[in-house]
């Protein structure tokens, strides 16, 4: 599994501090000075004080559950007895709910450090009847046959795992990992928190870690719900993903209820999500007087430093937040730490954010509660696009809080999201805007001056290649080779075999296009190279195309004669391009050929015209670089050819044995 933990990136914290030398620095602040500046935002930003008081809950300070009920008398009871024996691995034999052999069997006979085998199965699905499964210890493994192969199924009766490790010491590191498996239809009513799984330890080294797993059609919340977080997962620690999807899974809350948050997945800490898919899920309300938070998934930007453990950044890596719904931050959601003066620095690089719905703020929402604790993001080679805000917000980026933001764009596509009339649909909001080489098509805040503002071209999200679904730039897209590659990233977002830079640069966005096409070349001949004024020469145009697909003229080619040359009578005009069509008229300066015309794969073809010239000189027919536009490119070079024309033979002038004799002699 990869590593959790990484440094903090000094680099973008520093540029920040240069853009807000009054940012909040890292040292601590008691928690008490950071409540009572939340109960003074009325004079901060309207949203983040709403958004503020909702969170406040699901630190946990304000929410008694049974969970955390139970968690404390056990912890008061003296923990889990040692372990008698060391740890090791047990074989899951039974597909049964319980009894010998079984998983729930397993786990509450499992010592810290134990890994559960499930490969060994021959059934598909594991069901619980008996409601969900407490894992005590602060490590243990879950190891499933495949994604495809085990499904462990809460019949939409109970939750399916309640982790309690690293609980009652913030420091201690605790680790629920779970591998190849598909978590399904857990529920879980009340005011509660994660539909399928739930990490109820307040402590940002108790992670919960899924690689190469699924978490789908899970529930959190009912009728009777006024506050329900994480459809999916939820965590009071941190959240991993690797290699994972979580899908159609939904936060509800009940009439007269709060707040429900994090349709998909949620941390109160860290979230790591690397090659892996956020999709389809939902936070919803079921009246007017409650609110949503966060459709896909969200959690602390970063974790600042202190004597207990080291910095950590929320990131996110090649992966894909698609098509989730809230009323607020429909996609992808970082917000600062409570009780610390910090700026804390979450990155997200060649990932696709599209498809999300909110009412206020889409695509990726980025806000500071708390006027001791600042945000710097950091979004690099990925496309935010396809978000739609249907109230008084923007689509793609929207920023907005008590403590300076900062949003630092590097070779990214924010574009084709959609907001009310009035309002740029693609960046909102009171971030200051750093960075250089990205595409960002509407904007209501000031943006580095070399942002191209263009249609990017962008094919509809979709397979093309990799683990998780992209947006592929279309032919003629203003992104290819315009981009930068500061993050020095070795793959676009489908990883390995598809090159971060192909071409002189990288192209803007998550998507890198492979194999691009050579521009075609062009070349011009006369044939004879020398005539006598008022004769004839072939003119040759030829086109190569030096690419596997045909290359397809997407404007008319046209070559203006030099002056004094025209096309001769008769024009003789010919081509073997493909759906060519040649317009030379007798006596014009001009020879066209039609756009849709095509160049044959690893050929040539040409355009043959006669033309004469009336008085001797030399003549340079030149067709400039760029006059050649396919779909493959344009030619780079000037294409140039020279004819001679000579003086005409004095008929007055006759010659004999090499002499020359005066007329009439």
């Amino acid at each position: 599994m990869p590593a959790l933990v990484s440094s903090i990136d000094h680099r973008s914290a520093s540029r920040f501090r240069s853009l807000h030398p009054s940012a909040p620095q890292r040292r601590l602040k008691p928690l008490a000075a950071c409540l009572a500046a939340a109960l003074a935002l009325g004079a901060g930003n309207a949203l983040a004080a709403q958004h503020g008081a909702q969170l406040l809950p699901r630190f946990g300070a304000a929410v008694e559950t049974p969970e955390r009920a139970a968690a404390a008398a056990w912890w008061a009871a003296g923990h889990r007895p040692a372990a008698s024996r060391p740890a090791g691995t047990t074989v899951v034999t039974s597909c049964d709910d319980a009894g010998p052999g079984t998983l729930r069997d397993a786990v509450q006979n499992a010592v810290d450090g134990d890994t559960i085998d499930l490969t060994q199965l021959s059934c598909g699905t594991i069901t619980l009847t008996t409601g969900e499964i407490v894992v005590e210890m602060d490590h243990l493994t879950l190891q499933g046959p495949g994604r495809d192969a085990l499904t462990i199924d809460g019949g939409h009766s109970s939750r399916l795992f309640d982790f309690w490790g690293g609980y009652g010491a913030y420091v201690q590191p605790a680790l629920f990992a779970l591998n190849d498996l598909t978590l399904t239809n857990g529920f879980k009513g009340g005011i509660s928190f994660g539909g399928c799984v739930y990490g109820l330890s307040l402590n940002p080294n108790a992670i919960i870690a899924l690689t190469r797993s699924t978490v789908t059609g899970c529930t959190i919340g009912d009728e009777t719900s006024r506050l329900a977080d994480g459809g999916g997962v939820y965590t009071r620690g941190s959240l991993a993903l690797y290699s994972s999807t979580v899908s159609n899974n939904v936060a509800t809350i009940g009439p007269g209820g709060s707040q429900s948050g994090f349709g998909g997945a949620g941390a109160v800490y860290t979230i790591t999500v690397e090659d892996s898919t956020v999709t389809g899920n939902r936070a919803e309300v079921a009246d007017a007087g409650g609110s949503s938070l966060v459709g896909g998934i969200g959690g602390m930007g970063g974790v600042p430093p202190n004597s207990y453990f080291e910095p950590r950044s929320s990131t996110i890596v090649r992966s894909t937040i698609s098509n989730n719904y809230a009323t607020a931050g429909g996609g992808l959601f970082f917000n600062a730490p409570l009780g610390y003066t910090v700026t804390v620095t979450p990155t997200v690089s060649d990932s696709t954010i599209s498809g999300n719905t909110s009412a206020t703020s889409t695509g990726v929402y980025a806000t500071s509660y708390f006027a001791n604790a600042a945000v710097f993001l950091t979004i690099q080679s990925s496309t935010i696009a396809f978000n739609s805000a249907t109230g008084n917000g923007c689509g793609g980026i929207v920023s907005n809080g008590n403590a300076p933001i900062g949003v630092d764009l590097e070779s990214t596509i924010v574009a084709d999201n959609t907001g009310p009339s009035g309002i740029a649909a693609d960046v909102c909001g009171t971030a200051t805007m750093s960075g250089a080489n990205s595409l960002v098509m509407a904007s209501a805040l000031p943006l580095p001056a070399d942002t191209l503002s263009g249609d990017p071209l962008l094919a509809p999200l979709a397979d093309n290649g990799g683990p998780t679904f992209t947006h592929a730039l279309l032919a003629g897209s203003p992104a290819i080779d315009a981009g930068n590659n500061v993050a020095a990233l070795d793959t676009d977002q489908r990883g390995a075999g598809y090159a971060r830079v192909v071409g002189p640069a990288a192209d803007i966005g998550a998507f890198e296009v492979q194999n691009k096409p050579v521009p075609p070349t062009l070349a011009a001949t006369f044939t004879p190279d020398t005539i006598v004024a008022g004769g004839v020469s072939t003119l040759t145009i030829i086109m190569g195309n030096p690419n596997g697909n045909d290359a397809t003229l997407t404007a008319a080619l046209t070559d203006a004669l030099p002056s004094s040359m025209v096309v001769a009578d008769p024009p003789a005009t010919s081509t073997d391009c493909g759906n060519g069509s040649v317009t030379a008229v007798a006596g014009a300066s001009s020879v066209v050929l039609a756009a849709g015309a095509s160049i044959p794969a690893f050929t040539t073809c040409e355009v043959t015209v006669a033309v004469t010239v009336p008085a001797a000189g030399s003549y340079v027919d030149t067709i400039a670089a760029g006059a050649l536009q396919t779909d493959a490119g344009v030619n780079a070079d000037d294409a140039s050819a020279t004819l001679t024309v000579t003086p005409p033979v004095d008929t007055d002038t006759i010659f004999a044995d090499g002499f020359e004799l005066p007329a009439g002699r």
